[in-house]
């Protein structure tokens, strides 16, 4: 899980995983603005777990 703060008066905002998340700080009112740099690794894993291996050639 990630956890997010706001940039301005680092109040945690939320935790969790997400793509895009744009959320406005009840404290400073600040708009924070995330984006993910890469896609999440750890559903694909969990998707492909009770999985057999490819047969072998």
């Amino acid at each position: 899980m990630i956890e997010v703060r706001c940039n301005c008066c680092n109040k945690k905002l939320a935790e969790g995983e997400f793509m895009k998340l744009n959320i406005k700080c009840p404290r400073c009112r600040a708009m924070n603005c995330y984006v993910a740099t890469s896609p999440l690794v750890t559903g694909a894993l969990a998707g492909s777990a009770g999985l057999a291996p490819p047969p072998e050639r």
